[in-house]
């Protein structure tokens, strides 16, 4: 899934092939860089609010960690979080103190923020259902993802922390919200 930077100017994606890596994308000059390089599985890039860096779950010697690196690749990659279980990254709020993931459960995926301050990872939804594909809107007060408790995928929104219940945008199935 390409994720297109918040100034407009790049993307990131995974190119997965025997170990995969993310790139970026300059729109502007249409070339394409690789960011990381070591072995292992590096995948599911996000940007930081200021365009600044490239966040990305990397699986690597068995251990899966969520990591941090300068976009233009002029500094070393900076480990943010350990994690215990194959996950991905759906993006950061907009005040860049909290960091959605998808964590592998065994009924699913279930969403987590992992919060810069604490360094804590905590349950945001989790339930027997599978949610994906989410994200935090610009404002940071809704959270879009797409759940399969209907039986099929279909497109949520509810207020990224809680507030109120949750409305379905969707009527004949969804996924990736943005």
């Amino acid at each position: 899934l390409p994720r297109i930077s918040p100034d407009g100017r790049f993307a990131t994606v995974t190119v997965r092939e025997d170990d995969p890596d993310v790139w970026v994308i300059d729109l502007t000059r249409k070339t394409l860089t690789r960011l990381t390089t070591e072995r292992g599985e590096d995948e599911s890039a996000v940007w930081s609010a200021d365009s600044t860096r490239v966040t990305f779950a990397s699986t690597r010697d068995g251990r899966r960690e969520t990591l941090w690196k300068p976009a233009d690749g002029s500094g070393p990659e900076q480990v943010l979080f350990a994690s215990p279980r194959h996950h991905h990254l759906a993006g950061w709020s907009p005040d860049g103190e909290l960091l959605l993931t998808e964590d592998g459960m065994p009924t699913g995926w279930d969403l987590m923020t992992a919060s810069m301050k604490t360094k804590e990872v905590k349950p945001l939804l989790e339930d027997r259902f599978s949610k994906e594909g989410a994200q935090i809107s610009p404002d940071g007060r809704w959270l879009a993802y797409s759940s399969n408790e209907s039986g099929r995928a279909e497109i949520y929104v509810r207020g990224f922390f809680g507030q109120g219940g949750r409305t379905s945008v969707s009527s004949d199935g969804g996924t990736e919200a943005r």
